[in-house]
């Protein structure tokens, strides 16, 4: 008979004590921040490319744990983080007020500037932070009694946050990576990026991409990797891939698995 499932049990239990968590995130954050090391292992990509210095995107960044890792990976990056969750937005600026490589938005990304609602999922009274969305169908259609043990649908809420939604292309700004976690929202975030994708070229990184974005991705030229054993492997679909143009493509081309 097989035991517990792990990640359900911590699941859980977060939901269950909702102030366990916040210390979680910030032993979390002090540790990969003192030791250097990246919290996931397909950020290891960024060090093979020619990335420091220049200015790197964080679009969806949640609790900052992509900013941790891009400093860590990276030489002096230049980094803007957007984060249409108020409350995240906030947490974020107040922990990076005294650096000024860092600068955190507060706006969505979309295809055209408008207002937009975000949808927050709760559980419990929990936020869910990790699975707001844009889309209401993915925030609302996450619950499920292989999440949570002892699972209710009478304890999911959903919140609306009403947010201003920008394109890329309205920052004017030349990045040299962008990473891309928003649920779903990717595409729309892309296509108000036209101009960006044009005269920047960046690296682009997605979190679980879906056929649809990879599609549209690789009609601008892009090839989709992952980042496994040091390596970059066409197809390969992880936690956080990779999009590379052919010229990143000539600065690993012997890390590429065929």
């Amino acid at each position: 008979m097989s035991g517990p499932d792990v990640k359900k049990v911590l699941r859980t239990v977060q939901v269950q004590f909702p102030a366990m968590v916040e210390a979680k995130f910030a032993l979390h954050d002090a540790f990969f921040r003192s030791t250097g090391l990246l919290y996931k292992s397909d950020y290891g990509g960024l060090r093979h490319f020619n990335l420091d210095g220049k200015l790197l995107l964080d679009v969806g960044a949640n609790r900052g744990q992509s900013i941790t890792a891009f400093k860590n990976a990276v030489k002096d990056p230049q980094i803007v983080a957007f984060e249409p969750n108020p409350k995240l937005a906030a947490a974020l600026a107040r922990r990076h007020a005294g650096d000024a490589n860092v600068s955190i938005i507060d706006n969505a990304l979309c295809e055209t500037e408008q207002d937009i609602i975000l949808h927050m999922p709760y559980y419990n009274g929990f936020m869910l932070d990790g699975l707001a969305s844009l889309k209401l169908e993915e925030a609302r259609d996450w619950s499920s009694t292989e999440r949570f043990y002892f699972f209710s649908p009478d304890k999911v809420a959903i919140e609306t946050y009403r947010v201003h939604g920008r394109t890329l292309d309205s920052f004017g700004l030349k990045p040299a990576l962008i990473k891309l976690h928003i649920q779903r929202s990717e595409i729309e975030a892309l296509k108000g990026a036209t101009d960006t994708l044009r005269t920047s070229r960046p690296v682009i990184m997605s979190a679980w991409p879906w056929p649809a974005l990879v599609d549209y991705l690789a009609a601008n030229s892009y090839a989709y990797y992952g980042y496994v054993g040091g390596r970059f492997v066409p197809n390969h679909r992880s936690y956080m891939n990779w999009f590379l143009l052919p010229e990143h493509r000539e600065q690993v081309a012997h890390l590429l698995s065929h």
